[in-house]
């Protein structure tokens, strides 16, 4: 009986290689369980056919949402595969010309996502009273005048503010309330636009926090400590402790 000559067709590869398996990230779990679990199923029932899901590109973008949002609490959810559902929900109603041409597609969900986000009807809105306030007192301070525009139309912007400066008052403002640390953030801006026409999206921009981030680290170090706290709930002994450290810092730096 003749036998048949096997070739092996990988003789030239290496014995010694492993492939290792790629490991799954916390963000990309959760990325796959919202496509999967609420996604798929959610625009089938819809719309009546599946959607088209490009896995590695859409995985990666909704990964990227995650990655972006480190306090979720504004948005009154606990989990982010609840942000992401709460989110896609509005997204599936909306009747924005992009989400339309592209049929509710990831690419278009992730392009629309801070939008939407920031304008749900959150479950805890106080959180950026405190910022609209700040804001309101820094105008005032600055200006002279009462801020008399209605700031209805404003929540985004202030939602984003309190994204940036909640890490930041964390680390750096723990002598101030989120009130008056926000109005400090106004303050700083205003007086670097001085007499500028000023829109007021310029105050979640890029450059406003760059530049306020920078000022923290060099001027703010010790020129904080001049901003006035919220003395209203200290008792007087509280008060004349304050009072001897200003004096005490105001003594160093002049004798500089």
């Amino acid at each position: 009986m003749k036998r048949t000559k096997i070739i092996n067709l990988f003789d030239d590869v290496p014995s010694g290689i492993v492939i290792k398996e790629k490991k799954s990230t916390k963000e990309g779990i959760i990325a796959k369980k919202f496509l999967e679990e609420y996604y798929i199923p959610r625009y089938e029932e819809l719309f009546g056919i599946p959607p088209i899901i490009s896995w590695g590109k859409d995985l990666k973008l909704i990964v990227r949402i995650i990655k972006t949002y480190k306090d979720i609490s504004i948005f009154g959810v606990e989990t982010y595969h609840d942000l992401l559902i709460k989110v896609c929900e509005k997204y599936f109603i909306s009747k924005d010309i992009l989400a339309l041409k592209n049929v509710w597609n990831i690419g278009i969900f992730y392009h629309n996502f801070s939008k939407i986000a920031l304008l749900l009807k959150y479950t805890n809105e106080e959180v950026i009273d405190d910022i609209i306030s700040g804001y309101k007192l820094a105008y005032l301070n600055y200006t002279g005048n009462t801020y008399e525009n209605s700031l209805i139309t404003f929540d985004e912007v202030f939602s984003q503010i309190y994204l940036f400066l909640k890490p930041l008052w964390i680390q750096y403002g723990n002598d101030f309330s989120l009130l008056r640390f926000s109005e400090i953030y106004f303050l700083i801006l205003f007086d670097h636009l001085g007499n500028k026409e000023y829109n007021i999206n310029f105050f979640y921009s890029k450059y406003a926090q760059d530049f306020f981030t920078k000022w923290l680290t060099i001027e703010g170090k010790e020129i904080l400590i001049f901003f006035p706290k919220e003395v209203g709930n200290m008792t007087k002994e509280q008060l004349i402790i304050e009072e001897a450290k200003m004096m005490i810092e105001e003594r160093a730096l002049v004798n500089r």
